[in-house]
């Protein structure tokens, strides 16, 4: 990747999906910063990483920067609510999971409690954060 950027891709536990793909391509690079903001079951590659530091056998050790943030991958609208509440400086919250008309009553709700701004972003809509 020859440009800063931030991809949110889903399959937190990297068993599949675009996540995977993402991983494979900036693992190697100390650069890159990749993180999982989930539980890591047990036996999945996710779990693996943390584990061991790699991906499965045959990868090669992970030298992207490597985090994980334990997020409720089951929030509902209230603790979400509170997480924005609980955040200073916020300026922008991006939605960018569920359904389009629950996406917008939180989006609602969170700028009526807090007055941040909430983007809710089409599929592959560029987002500049600076």
């Amino acid at each position: 990747w020859k440009e800063s950027g931030v991809i949110v891709a889903s399959a937190g536990m990297l068993k599949g999906g675009p996540a995977v793909y993402y991983f494979k391509k900036l693992a190697e690079n100390p650069k890159n910063g990749i993180f999982l903001v989930s539980y890591q079951a047990i036996n999945t590659p996710g779990r693996k990483l943390l584990e061991t530091g790699k991906f499965d056998e045959y990868s090669p050790l992970l030298k992207a920067r490597f985090e994980i943030f334990d997020f409720s991958s089951h929030a509902g609208k209230d603790q979400l609510l509170e997480i924005v509440k609980a955040s200073n400086n916020l300026e922008k919250v991006v939605l960018v999971h569920g359904s389009y008309d629950n996406q917008q009553h939180l989006a609602d709700l969170i700028k009526e409690k807090t007055g941040v701004e909430v983007i809710i972003p089409e599929n592959g809509q560029e987002i500049k954060l600076f």
